[in-house]
């Protein structure tokens, strides 16, 4: 696997037809505000749309204008708190600004924008096969180690990977049950508390 070096520039991609991502713009870091900025790339403004009504088509560069922010509908790309705590325990980047967040996020996750290391090809994070039912008392173990701040047995690791960035501040996977994707959601307190599975 491709061993990912901080950088301050990283490309968006939209996966609205996934065998077909489409390269939207440049992710640049605003290092002043900690901030995220993106700038459309020139086939995206001849042929794409808005992302959001704050970033028109247009040939510029939207900064955000608040400390820790990403530029208009690009943050919905980044992960919750939740999946902020994943990386920061399992990923453990060398760097964590925004732009280490979005891209360890991966993919595999509720929404249609993606980030890649490349503008010519998109290169995303890839993330292991998702776990399966039986795993879940294992992961459920592996949320109690992040919640707790303590070391996460390697072996564990690729169990919390995917689905770090489900939406919402509750600790949550995705599995895989029969073939389709489930969520499990696992409290976020000490209280004695059974999963959900949705």
């Amino acid at each position: 696997a491709m061993t990912y070096e901080p950088r301050d520039q990283l490309a968006l991609w939209i996966l609205t037809d996934p065998s077909r991502p489409r390269l939207v713009g440049e992710l640049r870091l605003v290092r002043s505000l900690q901030s995220v900025s993106l700038r459309y790339a020139p086939s995206w403004l001849a042929a794409g749309f808005a992302l959001s009504e704050d970033l028109p088509l247009i040939d510029a560069e939207f900064a955000p204008t608040a400390r820790n922010s990403v530029a208009g509908a690009v943050d919905d790309a980044r992960p919750d708190r939740w999946g902020e705590r994943v990386i920061r325990f399992i990923d453990k980047p060398s760097r964590l600004s925004l732009l280490e967040y979005l891209y360890y996020a991966g993919d595999d996750r509720f929404g249609a924008l993606g980030v890649s290391t490349s503008a010519e090809h998109y290169l995303p994070r890839r993330l292991g096969p998702l776990p399966v039912l039986g795993e879940a008392e294992q992961i459920y173990q592996l949320v109690r180690c992040i919640q707790a701040g303590e070391p996460v047995p390697q072996a564990l690791k690729r169990l919390i990977s995917p689905g770090a960035t489900l939406g919402g501040a509750r600790p949550k996977a995705l599995l895989e049950i029969d073939a389709e994707q489930w969520v499990i959601k696992f409290s976020d307190s000490d209280r004695a508390d059974y999963p959900v599975i949705e």
